[in-house]
């Protein structure tokens, strides 16, 4: 969650302002609608509707804290379910060694020559975090791009 909105929340509902007045009386005005924007690459979309990490990327170099809050999707159901906006942006959470929050899943964007015609086609696909990397030396198969 945009750490913008967060803190106009947290002004407004007195939630853990830092300085030991937790569950204060509000200061602030109501927020409007949660605005997620600042978190998406210049040009995305900003529906309301729920996102998957397939198709949500975030701006690169997000710090938390600094500029986003995580919540749990109990939590953003009932903040959403109050204030309404978006858009949801759903992140797997790495539990193996350590809970960590994947905000940038690897995608792999794949990119096939006809040898025929010499059209070329592109598929981007999800790589779970614990898949390891391989590579194929074929003629028709070149990588273009790793993400993030």
């Amino acid at each position: 969650m945009s750490s913008r909105w967060w803190k106009s929340w947290e002004e407004y509902s007195g939630h853990n302002r830092g300085d030991g007045t937790e569950g204060a009386a509000p200061s602030g005005p109501r927020p409007g609608p949660i605005d997620n924007s600042s978190l998406l690459p210049s040009g995305a979309a900003a529906g309301s509707s729920p996102t998957s990490p397939d198709t949500c990327p975030l701006r690169p170099w997000l710090k938390e804290g600094q500029d986003f809050h995580i919540v749990s999707e109990e939590g953003w159901k009932k903040l959403h379910g109050w204030y309404g906006g978006g858009p949801a942006i759903a992140r797997p959470i790495d539990t193996k060694r350590y809970r960590r929050v994947l905000l940038y899943p690897l995608r792999l964007e794949v990119a096939v020559k006809d040898p025929n015609n010499g059209k070329e086609q592109s598929v981007t696909l999800s790589v779970p975090h614990q898949v390891r990397a391989w590579s194929r030396n074929h003629p028709a198969t070149r990588c273009t791009s790793v993400y993030p």
